[in-house]
């Protein structure tokens, strides 16, 4: 081993005179974060929620917690447009009534029944 290798150092460059811990870095960038504006949750998850989480992460090929964020921000992103469109009915158009019926129909549509979809889409289903 030549003298240029056995100084050659792996992993990250240390700010400073040595290389962060873990939890230095994590809190790092958790300082970075929220300078941004993000905010950090801790949050509990049912078992039946779980089980398709996990069933998505494993048909995607990521990790369960990439699974989840893709779940939470598809339906935050559903969220905040419904909100967008209730405040412009409120504001812009000054119809409130519209606004409140928007949000009621368009937040959480209602979901077919299993015959519904099977009619539609096929023969009826073992009953779940």
């Amino acid at each position: 081993m030549t003298e240029n290798e056995a100084k050659t150092q792996r992993g990250r460059k240390p700010i400073g005179g040595k290389a962060m811990t873990a939890a230095e870095r994590m809190q790092r960038r958790e300082s970075k974060l929220k300078e941004q504006g993000v905010r950090t949750f801790r949050m509990r998850v049912a078992p039946l929620h779980m089980e398709w989480i996990e069933a998505a992460a494993a048909r995607q090929g990521i990790a369960v917690s990439a699974a989840l964020g893709d779940v939470l921000e598809r339906a935050l992103d559903r969220y905040t447009g419904v909100m967008a469109r209730a405040k412009f009915l409120e504001v812009n158009c000054g119809n409130v009534e519209a606004a409140a019926d928007f949000v009621s129909t368009q937040l959480v549509p209602p979901l077919p029944s299993f015959d519904e979809l099977a009619a539609q889409f096929g023969p009826a289903p073992a009953k779940i």
